[in-house]
This record gives C-alpha cells, structure tokens and sequence, in this order.
C-alpha cells in the first residue's frame, strides 16, 4: 500500500509513492518541521474558523510549498505530464478541524487513537486539527476497479465513520466530501500513531446509518472580549458604558442629571448586547445615581424595549485597551514567552511549534510578531509589541532552579566522591573540599545564602593536556551547559559582574595569567552575595542575584600569591591524567546534593577546615621575597636540638626545588649565604664552604 506525495504542489507537481510506515517515519522525525513551524505561526486566522472540507482544501491549495500534500486514497503517477490514477488503497481521511490550540489537538489525537478502526492519526499542519487515516471495506467484497461501487463503499463509509468519530470523541465534525484525490499537508508531529493492523471498517450497503449531529454552541459561548470569561467581559464593558455616559458632557449640577446618566447607559448596555438585569444590579451600585431601584428598572425596561438591530460590545470599550485585550490574547494564544533571569533575555516558543526549544526575542521577532497580529485584524505595531514583551507581564524563568525542581528523589548511592575521585591528586583534603564547594555551588542556585557567593573556588594545577579544563566543562549538566564560561575577562570589571548574575560557572581558565594585584578583587569577587549591572538589552544598572560559582586552571605550580586569601582556594595538583569522557549520573549527582543540602551537610568550611586549607596551600604560594621563603622553610635549631647542616649552595638547591617560580639567578649559594647571616644563622667553614645550621620547617 502506497500513499501519494505531491512535492512542490503549487508549481509543477511531481508525485513520489511512500510507504505507510516510511510516511510514519517522516512525520515522526519532523522531516519538515521548519516549514510546518512557519505555516503554524504564519497560517491564517481562517484556519481556526471551522469550515469542514472547504478549510482542509483551501489549505491544500494555498499553503506553503516548502510542504507536501498527502494522498491516501489513492496511487497517482505523472505519466506524459498528467496526472494519472493507478490505484485505490481504501483509505479515508477524516479531519477534526476548528480546535482551540495545540494541546487540545494532541488530546483528541490520543481519543482517535484509542479507537479500534484508526490505522494512523496525527496532528494537522496548522497545529489545530486531527488527521485520522482509516480502512474501509465492503461486507460483500467490492473491486477497485468497479468505479461506482468503490465510491459508493467509500462515500457510505466516510458517512458512518464520521457518526463513529463524532460520537466517540465527543466532537461535532462536519461531514466531509471524500474522493480520489482527496489530501491534506504534510505534517511534524512526533506523537504520531500508527497501527498497521487496526481493523478495517466493515461496510454494509443494506443498511443506512443517521448523521451524528451535535449542537453547535460555540457562538453561544463565545466571550465578548478575547481572553476573558463571560463575567469578566460584561463587567468590563458595563463600567466603559459607565465612563462613556461620564464622558458624554452631562453636567453633575444638572436637575435630572439622574434620569439623563442613567437613561443613557441604559442605552449604551442595550446597543452593547449585555443582560439587563445583570446591568440593573452593577448601576444600583453606582456611586453619582441615587440608587432608586424602581427608577433605574424603568429606564433600563424602556431601553431594552426597543428593537435591536445589531449589539456591538465593544462599541463603548476604549480603543486602546481594548487593543490591549487582543494583544494579550493573541500572543497566549500564539506564543510562550519568558524572561530568562540569568541573562535577562525574553525568550520565545511558538504554540504548536514541531520543537521546543525557546529563542531570544530579537527586533525581527518583534516584526514578524507585529505582522501576524495585524493580519488578524489587530492594530497593532511593533513597538506595541516590544514594549509588552520587555514588561513584567512575561514570566521569569530560572532554568537553574527550574533544573533543580526537575531533579528525582536520590537513590542514596554516593557519586559525590567518584566525581571528585576524577580528578587524580595528591591533595589528602580534595575529596572533602570539592564536596564542599559543589553543596555551596547548588545551595547558592537554590537562594540558601542570599548574603554572601560561595567563595570557595577548586584550582587545579598540572601540566597541559592532562584534562583540567575538559574537566570543568563536565561539572554542569546538559541542559545547564550554556550558563558555563570560561571567557570571562577579569580584567573588566563590568564583564565580571555581569557574569556573576548571568552564568552558573565561570572557569577562570590559566589562573596565573593575572597578576598578584588582582588576586583581592577576585577573592572581593567570589564572596560577593549579589550583583550591580546592566543587564542585556538594559539601559539601567539593577541589583541581581548571584548565581556563579567559580574553578580555575593553571599550569603554575605555585599561582597563589596572597597568604590569607589562600584559603579561598582547594588547590589540587594534578598527579595523572584527569577522567572526563566516562558518561555522568547528572540527575542522580544533582539529586544527592540536593539532598544532603537538605539534610544538613555543611556547604562552607568551618573555621579549623579554612586553618587546615591555609596551611596546605602554603606550598602553592608564589614567593618574590627570598627572606620570607628562607623564613617559611627553615629555622635556627634550638640549643641540644637535632639539626642539619647544609653549605649555602646545597640550601639554594632546596629553595629552587620547592619554589621553582623564583627566578635561579636570585637563589645562588653567595645571596642565600648573605641572608642567613643577616638572619643571625651562624657559619662554620669547611672543605666544602661555610654550612649553616638549620631546622627544616615541614608543611
């Protein structure tokens, strides 16, 4: 069985033959997703206005032809440049067209699939309607090749299938005309269902079936203004009534000003189409009528009394808020939007869309948007639209801690220590300190310590190409990723702050490469609790909260140059080549912080863990003052103590050895024999040179 597939429909058709399930395929994995997201953004209003047939056809005739049209009906061929019939497949093509948005459609989608008789079903191409594919046979046998039997079986199945459908679903579908070359467009819809073996529709000629017919009640139910409710709109348009008689030019000193006041909203309430008593009851309520009931029902009887040709219920709405309401209903009913808080940015999703990812709002969104709304009728201009897309009116959304909602329960095995356990080192703290800093990462994402930034910060010393930056870009899972930088120019200080508020981790890649005097902005930087600057597409500075967390990388063996401010950084040096390809528990390690936040595991360190860091990190101190290296390596022994003694050249040795940032020229046996005696270190010459009695200091 193949379906027909007319490409390039509109200019010099050229039919290919599909299978079902290759055709299943393609509209699973959105072969043409990016044409049907433009028809389902772009497509005309009409398409939502239920027109049965003649909407489905004059979509086929006019949409774009980037997009296929389907035939299931039938086998075409172009033959001698003509189209030719070549076979009948006994398929219908039922539609259920006129729905409200997207998600109804998938609803209906799921109830057609559930029926025994839908061999496939899927969302239409405007995103707001169901195409259901069935199987008809006639009880008796009937060929394809006898013409007028065929189309009887066929038309008498539609017919029935269409009670079938309508009844089941709860829906009014209007009967649909099949033949031959009947088609619908291509569609995306990776819901889409197919059951090869669903059973056919058995037809029984003998036996006439009614139309199903269900009352049609949706102009009863339609709201007077877009996106508000029946009550919602007639107290609206009462009290703009209510403005427009204020506004009328009545004078309050007036005799009758009652009688004229109300009088005439009576008039505008009745040209507006609302409910009379519900009028009578809201302008009791009035403070300037004097409440007489009696007096406010005659008025009100008389002016409903008269014939009305034509209610109008926005006749007395002001033109800009009523452009207001059909701008708000629009883009609900057309978008999703949000205010990314990270980086301050409004993103958007078309409704219906085949994907689902969000895009930045740029100026030509803002332009196509205006286009769309004005082809609807509304007038509106785009910077209309700027203006409420960049409004507190469009919803925050913090993809941290939308993460960190999403997280599942933890499964209580510990993957904490196996992802420190990555990072192979020599560090006897690493494991406990990166712990640490990952609780205070997530614990500063979920608002914990709006005070302070979580200042620890891991450094990773090693050579090149052992896989210290390959590392860092593992910390954060795949849907986080794009709040991870390693760009940041710390010499900008804007660009800095700016950071802090708009990524989760900032890697401060080659951390030796700034110099020692900004080593305090950046320990200022990392215990900084919130954020002054002006964010994207701002004019203004704001406050904002801090989310980043910062780790560095360097190849420096000693990159610290601050002694108190040492103990911001869990240095690890690098003893092997770091694992960062084995695949990551994302959700499970998040899940097991999460957890342990909340049950109160510490997420900074105490203050015998900063003396514990401090004094580790000592080694990793960058030394330019050879007095204050002498001074933390070595010491004069005390009288009766055990000591060693070394020549001036064989200390110079040790100095070099432990400090190799400290340029060899200013470490020779003469500068190193000058600054022990300077130091009060006594000298005892021998074959060897003059030795020095000293005490090594261990670290």
């Amino acid at each position: 069985m193949k379906v027909s597939v007319f490409k390039n429909f509109l200019n010099g058709e050229r039919i290919t033959a599909c299978g079902v399930d290759e055709l299943v395929s393609i509209i699973r994995d959105g072969d043409y997703a990016d044409a049907i997201s433009d028809y389902r953004c772009a497509s005309p209003r009409m398409l939502s206005v239920g027109r049965g047939g003649e909407a489905r056809q004059w979509a086929v005739d006019t949409a774009d032809n980037r997009i296929p049209r389907l035939c299931f009906a039938s086998e075409y061929r172009r033959q001698g440049g003509v189209r030719r019939l070549v076979g009948r497949n006994g398929l219908v093509l039922l539609e259920i067209d006129n729905l409200a948005d997207f998600p109804t459609a998938v609803s209906l989608r799921n109830e057609a699939a559930r029926q025994p008789f839908t061999m496939m079903a899927f969302v239409g191409a405007n995103g707001r309607s169901v195409e259901v594919v069935c199987r008809v046979v006639a009880h008796d046998g009937v060929s394809d090749s006898d013409a007028t039997a065929y189309v009887r079986m066929m038309t008498e199945g539609v017919r029935r299938l269409h009670y079938v459908y309508s009844s089941q679903l709860g829906v009014n579908m209007h009967v649909q005309v099949q033949a031959d070359d009947t088609m619908c467009l291509m569609s995306a819809d990776a819901g889409v269902y197919y059951a090869p073996g669903a059973v056919a529709f058995t037809v029984d000629l003998s036996k006439p079936v009614a139309a199903y017919r269900a009352a049609d009640v949706r102009d009863v139910d339609e709201s007077p203004l877009p996106g508000k409710s029946h009550d919602e709109a007639y107290r609206y348009i009462f009290y703009s009534c209510w403005d427009s008689v204020l506004d009328s030019g009545l004078s309050l000193d007036d005799a009758l000003f009652e009688e004229r006041a109300i009088s005439l909203l009576a008039r505008y309430c009745r040209h507006s189409g609302l409910p009379q008593q519900m009028c009578v009851d809201r302008a009791m309520t009035l403070d300037l009528i004097n409440r007489d009931g009696e007096l406010i029902t005659l008025l009100f009887n008389q002016a409903y009394g008269n014939n009305l040709v034509h209610a109008n219920p926005t006749a007395y709405v002001p033109l800009p808020a009523l452009t207001a309401m059909k701008t708000d209903h629009f883009m609900r009913k057309r978008f999703r939007l949000r205010r990314n808080v990270l980086t301050g940015v409004t993103q958007y999703k078309p409704l219906g869309a085949y994907d689902t990812y969000y895009r930045p709002v740029t100026q030509e969104v803002i332009n196509a948007i205006a286009t769309m709304a004005q082809r609807e009728g509304i007038r509106v201009w785009a910077r209309d639209i700027k203006e409420r897309v960049n409004s507190e009116l469009v919803e925050p959304y913090d993809p941290v801690n939308d993460y960190i909602a999403s997280l599942p329960e933890w499964d209580g095995r510990d993957r904490l220590k196996a992802f420190a356990a990555r990072v192979p080192t020599d560090n006897p703290y690493w494991t406990e300190f990166f712990s640490v800093w990952m609780r205070s990462m997530v614990a500063h994402w979920m608002g914990l310590d709006s005070n302070h930034g979580n200042a620890l910060v891991p450094l990773l010393i090693g050579r090149q190409g052992c896989g210290k930056t390959s590392f860092t870009k593992i910390i954060l899972p795949e849907s986080l990723q794009p709040y991870q930088n390693d760009r940041i120019d710390f010499k900008n200080d804007n660009a800095v702050m700016l950071g802090l508020s708009s990524f989760a981790l900032i890697n401060i890649d080659e951390f030796d490469r700034y110099s020692a005097r900004r080593q305090p902005l950046m320990k200022y930087l990392f215990s900084k609790g919130d954020v002054t600057a002006i964010k994207a597409y701002g004019r203004t500075f704001t406050t904002e909260r801090r989310y980043a967390s910062f780790i560095g990388t360097t190849n420096s063996p000693c990159p610290l140059t601050d002694p108190t401010g040492s103990r911001r950084f869990i240095c690890a040096n690098i003893t092997g080549d770091i694992d960062f390809t084995s695949p990551v528990a994302y959700d499970q390690l998040y899940a097991q912080l999460v957890g342990e936040i909340r049950h109160g595991y510490a997420y900074y360190l105490d203050t015998t863990a900063e003396l514990r860091l401090m004094e580790y990190n000592r080694r990793f101190l960058r030394h330019n003052n050879i007095d204050e290296v002498l001074q933390s390596m070595f010491r004069q022994p005390e009288e009766g103590e055990a000591a060693q003694e070394l020549t001036a050249s064989e200390i110079a040795a040790v100095v070099c050895g432990e400090c190799p940032d400290i340029p060899p020229s200013r470490v020779t046996a003469v500068e190193i024999g000058r600054r022990l005696k300077a130091c009060g270190y006594k000298g005892r010459h021998t074959e060897h040179g003059t030795c020095y009695m000293i005490k090594r200091i261990k670290v």
